[in-house]
């Protein structure tokens, strides 16, 4: 009896069939593979651009990938021209992410999607599906559906946001140290992540009147901003969202605030006072740390947590007294305050943390008789009474 061949090549053949009747295909070309040579790299299906070659000054991307991934350029110094091809619909969260040496990207219409940061530092972009993505006035770059500002060229001097955003995206202005100024319509509702991160040259930021959120790190390494009026209608304040302005003298808080993220004023060592409305209730970790010319501190009823390190190292502060409500003061969130000679404490405390004001001049004080009180949070010179 004759045999036939081997049941396993006969489904391989059968699966292969299928895949080529139903126009399935690796995707492996050879514009791909010369990409690989150059030191691309893919996901399986050759759709998706997931690395960049490094140390070429032209790059193509081949025909047929489909999306370019998060940061697949990004920090690229010595990439100076890119060509995208007409298949592309994707571009990912800071894809040519400061690769400032290019001078200009052409954006193929088929583009239905960029993401926050994508071409932050190139030095100017041109195409795109104008049906979805707005190129205006200054070379800024919107997306038309959400009103997000997804790009703007390096800035020398000052830059007026185009009337109509509503949205900053991430890291739109990130690292451009000579902006000095920027301005924005009153359209502006949200600022992004890290949206102008160290822009070390900027002084003067006139912000929309309906934002209610400046997301984490959104002005961080701002050196020289010294003074910046919060809108009225502000609600949220992320994590190191003005982190290290170390010439930020004045920051008022507005009434409708109630998120104050961890780091939030970090090491703003010019920072001489602040009040802490009632709308927050929870004090950040680290949220004023070092920042050494703090000499007063008001607290609205509302505030049931500092959290720790929230004031540590504030060393020209003096006295606070603490709102009713407040229950929990975590570790280390005085620790250091070396002139602080005076707090009094609500009967509604429950903990105070670890070191929580060692380090600091106290000499009396009275706590509420329940409270949890760690060993460690006063220094050992300072009498402690009961209430």
């Amino acid at each position: 009896m004759k045999k036939g061949p081997p049941r396993c090549l006969l489904v391989f053949s059968m699966l292969a069939g299928i895949l080529l009747s139903s126009g399935c295909s690796t995707g492996l070309t050879d514009e791909i593979r010369k990409a690989m040579e150059q030191g691309a790299e893919f996901d399986r299906s050759y759709r998706i651009l997931t690395k960049a070659p490094e140390k070429l000054t032209a790059f193509t991307v081949p025909d047929g990938v489909r999306e370019i991934s998060p940061r697949a350029f990004a920090g690229n110094p010595d990439l100076q021209e890119v060509t995208l091809p007409e298949t592309l619909t994707v571009i990912g969260e800071g894809a040519f992410y400061h690769c400032f040496g290019i001078k200009q990207i052409s954006i193929p219409a088929s583009v239905i999607t960029i993401g926050d940061g994508a071409f932050t530092g190139v030095q100017s972009v041109s195409g795109t599906n104008r049906t979805l993505f707005e190129l205006a006035a200054g070379g800024a770059l919107i997306d038309r559906k959400n009103g997000r500002l997804l790009y703007v060229p390096p800035v020398k001097g000052s830059f007026t946001i185009p009337d109509g955003v509503k949205a900053i995206g991430d890291q739109t202005f990130a690292f451009y140290q000579e902006l000095t100024a920027a301005a924005m319509p009153d359209s502006v509702e949200y600022i992004g992540k890290e949206a102008f991160h160290a822009c070390t040259s900027l002084t003067e930021v006139k912000l929309a009147a309906n934002i209610r959120a400046i997301d984490d790190h959104a002005f961080a390494w701002c050196i020289k901003l010294d003074n910046i009026q919060l809108p009225a209608k502000l609600q949220f304040i992320g994590n190191g969202a003005f982190a290290w302005c170390s010439t930020l003298v004045r920051a008022d808080l507005p009434e409708g605030l109630t998120v104050i993220g961890d780091e939030a004023f970090m090491v703003c060592s010019r920072l001489a006072a602040v009040s802490i409305p009632g709308g927050v209730k929870v004090i950040g970790q680290d949220a004023f740390n070092g920042c050494t010319s703090l000499q007063k501190i008001t607290f609205a009823p509302g505030v049931t947590e500092i959290r720790s390190g929230a004031f540590a190292v504030c060393t020209a502060l003096h006295s606070t007294d603490f709102p009713e409500g407040l229950t929990v003061i975590g570790d280390n969130a005085f620790v250091a305050c070396g002139k602080l000679v005076s707090a009094s404490f609500p009967d509604s405390l429950t903990v105070a943390g670890k070191e929580s004001f060692s380090r600091t001049a106290l000499k009396n004080i009275s706590i509420p008789s329940g409270a949890k009180i760690a060993e460690d949070a006063f220094p050992s010179s300072c009498k402690i009474t009961t209430k």
